[in-house]
């Protein structure tokens, strides 16, 4: 990201990634040059940028939390859906503030839906970032790994059927 935007031709300095603790990112936004702080995260992540800056009447967005979820009716584009679904699932490894969670469908296009979902992240190619051929990258840290995991153990009992 950071050479993109060297290519691109900001100058150096303006934009800064950096991998942090937890104590060192508070001790980053409580710094005196720190004027703006962005996060995408969980709601109790935002918590903790509010205190971090309190008292310092510096600007803050914030994009917190995300259990999105989506609907596939029974007139929809099949296809279509499975994709934009499945993307939007998938996004950043999962990873994404608006990455889908869950999804409804119309009980007359469940077993399409599930078989064009299969199909499609049976497509998908573990790997490298930085490998043209990967498709769905690592998660960041064993938390995402873990949760996703429970999911997938999760029993078809707790499945809900709507009435």
């Amino acid at each position: 990201m950071v050479a993109a935007f060297e290519q691109a031709g900001l100058p150096e300095g303006v934009f800064q990634y950096l991998h942090l603790t937890h104590a060192d990112t508070e001790a980053v936004m409580q710094h005196s040059s720190v004027r703006h702080v962005a996060f995408t995260g969980s709601v109790s992540g935002g918590m903790v940028v509010e205190r971090a800056i309190a008292g310092r009447f510096i600007s803050a967005g914030l994009e917190l939390g995300g259990k999105d979820p989506a609907y596939i009716s029974q007139d929809a584009n099949i296809q279509q859906a499975v994709d934009t679904v499945i993307d939007g699932a998938f996004f950043n490894s999962g990873q994404s503030c608006c990455g889908m969670e869950r999804l409804y469908v119309h009980e007359s296009v469940y077993d399409d839906v599930v078989e064009k979902s299969v199909a499609l992240v049976n497509q998908y190619r573990l790997g490298r970032p930085d490998d043209r051929q990967t498709t769905l990258g690592p998660w960041y840290a064993q938390r995402p790994q873990s949760l996703c995991a429970d999911r997938f153990r999760m029993p078809s009992s707790k499945a809900q059927k709507l009435d």
